[in-house]
């Protein structure tokens, strides 16, 4: 791309950076909602962007045990309904 621009485009974009910055999609999304939310409630304290972003969380490593245990009572869950269905 930049093989193809000039000078003048790039500085245009430059310029359209500062006015209009682009690459923070959820930060934009986040003023949005929280513009919106302000314009709908009649009383109280607005939520902030952020309130309207993504968190990343950090995993926990699970404990296998609890997994198969959790899988175990999924099956078995699953394997009642499938047999009231079934008419057993």
């Amino acid at each position: 791309m930049l093989a193809t621009t000039d000078s003048a485009e790039l500085q245009e974009w430059l310029h359209y950076y500062q006015v209009e910055p682009y690459g923070q999609q959820w930060l934009q999304t986040g003023r949005i909602c929280s513009t919106l939310d302000a314009c709908h409630r009649t009383k109280g304290q607005v939520n902030p962007p952020s309130h309207y972003m993504p968190v990343k969380r950090r995993l926990q490593p699970q404990d296998p045990r609890v997994m198969k245990a959790t899988m175990d009572l999924a099956e078995k869950s699953f394997n009642r309904a499938h047999a009231q269905r079934r008419g057993k």
